[in-house]
């Protein structure tokens, strides 16, 4: 229920402003979000550790990326802009949490 709950506050925080794209473009919430989502209880326990997490995360987003996007074939539409973005929102999620730790008692 909680994972569940989590999720639905996730989804309420992104914008919706493009009807081609779930996330309007923005990839940076898009890789906090998907950071946020595989930290959730139904991922295995082995998977919500950092490294793998981030690879998780990135070939989640290669999937996305060549299999769901509606602009994957279009010439002006840069997939790796796409998949960096996704990384560093990702990462930088990360970071945060990890300071944040190493800075709380």
């Amino acid at each position: 229920m909680k994972s569940l709950i989590t999720l639905f506050l996730l989804l309420g925080l992104v914008p919706m402003t493009a009807q081609s794209q779930a996330l309007g473009g923005n990839e940076y919430i898009a890789g906090a979000a998907l950071n946020g989502a595989l930290r959730a209880p139904f991922v295995a326990q082995n998977w919500r550790r950092p490294v793998p997490r981030l690879v998780l995360a990135t070939a989640v987003s290669v999937a996305y990326e060549r299999f769901i996007d509606a602009n994957w074939n279009r010439p002006d539409h840069e997939a790796l802009s796409d998949l960096r973005g996704r990384f560093i929102g990702c990462a930088t999620v990360e970071l945060v949490i990890a300071l944040v730790r190493t800075v709380a008692p």
